[in-house]
């Protein structure tokens, strides 16, 4: 089962006390695919996404952005240069810094704001809305294929929404779990995948699953907020806050990965953001709007005959999310 999944082949992410996991900056590695070309990537000196090429690496002198979300904002399965973030940049001869990272939610979002807009001051905050990163907010622990990874997660004390961190300190990323994954088939290899990585590593997390399940009946884990637009409402403004104080304009690119529309709440969100309806253009681009024309345009497929290896975004699909966020801030600007 592990060696057919999709992950990552490299050391990149580390644990961190505050947003579960975190990238560590100035790694490379690839994206894993068990039937398709590995992906190279690369996160720079403060852990945003970059080209592998330092010579694609934007330097002009326009305006500036930094882009968070999930792996849709990352860009899962594609080269940093075929990313909407990246791309919006290069559009506007400007600079990007693209805080996306896979598994992560709201919470983290809004984390990640408050600590780099400070620092950044970018001239423009992609956001990225979708509906499962509110979900995501509300869960304890991180969708990953590496073990059980907490996350920082909403609550809700005295009527207001707020943080929790963490329940506690992942160890997936203390154990050559990645080097079993091209191995040849052996006993001799599941043995020593178990000594290695099984023993230590399952132990601990079942120790600390009893726990969490433990100290949840005891009410010493606040239980997780169940107030999904409260939660959007509050990590927007306050990401828009952070903005305004670094200079910065919010752009909300609204994304969804299916063929239905999304509901967009914008009345939960600040009144002067940008609101960009990217999954809609998507839409409009299909020859019909099915489940099967949805990913036959954007997911990636490979091989002969062709088939389908990743539900991410495509190259193009970020070619049309990207132009959907430029055609709003030129109509801005």
């Amino acid at each position: 089962l592990f060696r057919s999944q999709r992950g990552w082949q490299g050391t990149v992410h580390q644990p961190d006390s505050k947003l579960g996991f975190s990238p560590i900056p100035n790694s490379t590695g690839s994206h894993y695919f068990k039937t398709a070309p590995n992906i190279p990537m690369a996160y720079d000196n403060k852990g945003f996404r970059v080209p592998v090429d330092q010579r694609n690496r934007l330097k002009g002198s326009g305006p500036s952005f930094l882009a968070l979300g999930c792996s849709f904002t990352y860009g899962d399965a594609c080269k940093a240069i075929e990313t909407f973030p990246y791309l919006v940049g290069r559009h506007f001869k400007g600079q990007v810094k693209n805080a996306g990272v896979c598994s992560y939610g709201l919470s983290q979002m809004l984390l990640l704001a408050q600590k780099e807009l400070i620092i950044e001051k970018p001239d423009f905050v992609l956001v990225q809305f979708s509906n499962w990163l509110i979900n995501r907010s509300l869960n304890y622990f991180a969708p990953t294929r590496l073990g059980s990874i907490p996350s920082p997660y909403f609550y809700q004390n005295d009527g207001q929404v707020q943080l929790h961190q963490p329940i506690f300190q992942t160890k997936a990323f203390d154990y050559p779990i990645q080097s079993f994954r091209d191995t040849p088939k052996s006993l001799g290899e599941f043995l020593l995948f178990i000594k290695k990585v099984s023993l230590s590593f399952y132990l601990y997390e079942d120790f600390h699953a009893w726990r969490y399940r433990l100290f949840r009946v005891l009410g010493i884990f606040p239980t997780a907020s169940t107030n999904k637009n409260e939660v959007i409402r509050v990590v927007y403004q306050n990401i828009d806050e952070a903005a305004k104080k670094a200079g910065g304009k919010l752009v909300i690119v609204a994304l969804n990965n299916s063929e239905k529309p999304l509901t967009i709440p914008k009345h939960l969100f600040p009144k002067d953001a940008i609101i960009v309806n990217a999954h809609n253009e998507l839409l409009k681009a299909l020859p019909e709007q099915t489940s099967k024309a949805f990913f036959n345009a954007y997911g990636h497929w490979t091989g002969t005959p062709s088939r389908l290896v990743d539900r991410h975004p495509n190259p193009t699909a970020h070619k049309i999310i990207s132009k959907a966020v430029i055609d709003a801030i030129s109509t801005y600007k």
